[in-house]
């Protein structure tokens, strides 16, 4: 190899390895691994709801095309959770969430897909055999409102409608288990 081929092949080398390696970093900061639950929402000009505070209400359509509010859900724990099918730490947790809904009753597990056409959250709640129920916020205009910015998102709401915990990135079994064990010392 000439020497100004040996550099440009050099150079190539090391420009494709700081690509992987920036597109690593990007999608494990994009997990949505930590957050600041101050922040607020790009265009919009009320701050995001932060734990404490009392969790906007909402009413959107379920996959059956039933109208579902949060509001029907007071007195209950809600775990409520912002989801897409293109997301892979969404995927990754549904699994837990699954079992969640089937396991505990204290806890009224909630799925919101975001900014998808029903078809998409549809075909893959169908594909996998999910029994939770799935409302569809198409536009993200709640996902907005609630001031969050990545998928997956997580609040526990508690009985009065407060907001106990916020996590953002999947869930595994000890993180939930700490969100839930939060909601008696939010009141």
């Amino acid at each position: 190899m000439t020497g100004s081929r040996k550099y440009r092949y050099l150079w190539w080398l090391i420009l494709g390895i700081t690509l992987v390696l920036f597109y690593t970093l990007a999608g494990t900061i994009g997990s949505g691994c930590s957050g600041n639950s101050n922040r607020q929402t790009p265009g919009n000009k009320n701050p995001a709801p932060r734990v404490g505070d009392q969790a906007p209400d909402f009413s959107l359509p379920d996959l059956g095309g039933q109208i579902v509010s949060l509001q029907d859900h007071r007195g209950e724990v809600i775990l409520l959770n912002f989801w897409t099918t293109w997301c892979r730490y969404c995927v990754k947790e549904m699994d837990l969430l699954e079992s969640t809904h089937l396991n505990n009753e204290q806890i009224r597990v909630i799925t919101i897909n975001v900014g998808e056409k029903e078809v998409l959250p549809r075909r893959f709640i169908e594909e996998k055999g999910f029994t939770f129920p799935v409302l569809l916020d198409q536009n993200g205009e709640l996902f907005q409102e609630y001031g969050l910015s990545a998928f997956p998102s997580t609040l526990i709401i508690n009985e009065d409608g407060k907001i106990s915990s916020i996590w953002i990135g999947a869930l595994d079994n000890s993180s939930l288990k700490e969100l839930l064990e939060k909601v008696s010392g939010s009141d």
